[in-house]
């Protein structure tokens, strides 16, 4: 739901999971924060976002995400997500 509706306005499949994976662990609202300074709106932070590269927002959100715990939250489950698909490869 997160990727579907809430983060439907990111055009980036790879940027739009990023994001929906800090929204699960602190709220779209927050996540629209770290782009957008006082402001909870997740269309206006979607602008920014797909100006973006994935790598330029995944080090957005790691440097302007209110929370500690979110910031270091999105890199551990990026860095699985690389890891699961060393994995599956090495198949």
């Amino acid at each position: 739901l997160l990727q579907t509706r809430e983060m439907k306005r990111i055009q980036d499949a790879r940027t739009r999971m990023l994001c929906a994976i800090a929204a699960y662990n602190t709220g779209g609202g927050n996540v629209a924060s770290a782009f957008i300074s006082g402001s909870h709106d997740i269309a206006r932070a979607s602008e920014m976002i797909n100006r973006m590269s994935y790598g330029e927002v995944y080090e957005y959100l790691r440097s302007h995400l209110p929370a500690q715990e979110t910031r270091d939250y999105v890199q551990k489950v990026r860095d699985y997500m690389n890891n699961y698909r060393a994995l599956d490869g090495a198949r």
